[in-house]
């Protein structure tokens, strides 16, 4: 493997790392738990399985992104806009 590619490699597990192990929601983060308490505060309670359908469909149609945290001892996936 030449020079430039293992710090094109260490760069990218350094950052693929920084993601996995962040353990804070960034500014522009939320959670599975927010949008449902998100939708419960405009008067439309769903259940977890109907927020994580919604969810894929935008993950789906490119309009989020998510990536795994773990946050209080549990993995969870933190959405953001795209």
């Amino acid at each position: 493997m030449k020079k430039t590619n293992i710090k094109k490699t260490l760069s990218a597990l350094d950052f693929a790392l920084s993601e996995l192990s962040a353990a804070e929601k960034r500014e522009d983060e939320f959670s599975i738990d927010d949008f449902i308490q998100s939708l419960a505060a405009q008067g439309e309670a769903v259940s977890v399985s109907s927020a994580v359908s919604r969810l894929n469909t935008l993950l789906t149609k490119g309009l989020l992104k998510k990536r795994k945290a773990r946050m209080n001892g549990r993995m969870l996936n933190l959405y953001a806009k795209a």
